[in-house]
């Protein structure tokens, strides 16, 4: 699976969190364009899918927007994802 688009699905952050725990285990090993705009995700869940950027490593998009993140959450997912070059993040 290379795109994966959830937005509108109102996820909220126990969505998030099991979809983090899924892309940790390797789920989205191939995975390019992650969608979660208007999901009613707030700091915690964007704190669990931050955690788990790292096992994406073919991520180049996520977009975020019209989610409950205050900017303090912004940043954590914007240093998840720095130094990727090209990177698309929608905050």
């Amino acid at each position: 699976m290379e795109e994966l688009h959830l937005d509108s699905n109102a996820l909220g952050d126990a969505g998030v969190e099991a979809l983090a725990a899924a892309l940790k285990e390797g789920a989205g090993a191939k995975l390019q364009v992650l969608g979660l705009r208007e999901n009613g995700i707030t700091a915690k869940g964007a704190q669990a899918l931050a955690g788990c950027l790292a096992a994406c490593g073919s991520l180049r998009e996520l977009w975020f927007l019209s989610n409950e993140l205050d900017d303090a959450a912004k940043q954590t997912l914007r240093e998840a994802v720095a130094g990727r070059e090209g990177f698309r993040l929608g905050l």
